[in-house]
């Protein structure tokens, strides 16, 4: 992530940077026990700047409880040594509010300009080509594509999630090896590095694919619009063609 924050300095020039926030619960509803909320930069290239877990419940404070009565010194010595995963209380999401409000004519005077900067052209330019201003959503399903919502997850597995998703979202797949090889002590093997490499030649490949679609797509609409205005100012008329009194095997 330090690398990021040089990223987008650089790129902005200056080190006051604007950066967009979100959050993300493990689990659907409003139940979940586990969260996490990150930053990240507004650049041509979006990256994570800096990311926290959030969490109403400790593992080992849980599974403490079964000795509590039956062994109080080690429950005591177990809850004051370790280190609590707990750092969040309060809700896990509210519920939208989709009924009808009247807002005053002064407050939505005031809202004015917000709507008027959305629509703004330099905004809209974002947003060419398909593409989108939501990268935390982007991250949030790197992340939980590695700690799916439909399975129990500690804090301490989601750390971790946490960080092999930073390091695939910010640099690819293949920043994962320097971290093996440090937690084995013995590097990454052949087929470790080839399936790395791989993973990171097919998400390119795929991106770029998918680009040529939305372009080959977009250029064969205009062609047609085009085709059309071309008839339609020589006169032409097509009514003959959407004459359906005799069709093959209809009678």
């Amino acid at each position: 992530m330090k690398n990021a924050i040089e990223e987008a300095c650089g790129e902005s020039n200056r080190r006051k940077l604007t950066v967009s926030g979100d959050g993300t619960w493990q689990k659907r509803g409003f139940s979940s026990l586990h969260g996490v909320v990150e930053i990240m930069s507004t650049c041509s290239s979006a990256k994570v700047l800096d990311l926290e877990r959030l969490s109403k419940s400790c593992s080992m404070c849980t599974g403490a409880l079964s000795i509590k009565h039956s062994n109080p010194t080690k429950y005591e010595e177990i809850k004051n040594k370790h280190k609590c995963e707990i750092n969040h209380s309060g809700s896990s999401g509210e519920e939208y509010d989709h009924n009808k409000h009247s807002l005053p004519l002064g407050i939505m005077k005031a809202i004015r300009p917000v709507f008027d900067e959305l629509a703004h052209p330099d905004t809209l330019k974002k947003v060419i080509n398909g593409g989108s201003q939501n990268s935390n959503e982007s991250f949030h399903a790197v992340l939980w594509s590695l700690a799916p919502k439909n399975r129990y997850t500690t804090g301490v597995v989601i750390d971790l999630c946490a960080a092999i998703a930073v390091l695939s979202y910010n640099e690819g797949d293949q920043s994962i090896l320097p971290v093996i090889a440090e937690l084995t002590g013995g590097g990454c093997g052949f087929y470790t590095k080839v399936a790395m490499r791989r993973l990171d030649e097919r998400r390119v490949y795929s991106e770029l694919k998918r680009k040529q679609a939305e372009e080959k797509t977009k250029l064969t609409k205009e062609t047609l619009d085009s085709e059309q205005g071309d008839r339609m100012s020589l006169g032409v008329n097509d009514d003959n063609s959407l004459d359906d009194s005799y069709i093959p095997g209809a009678y």
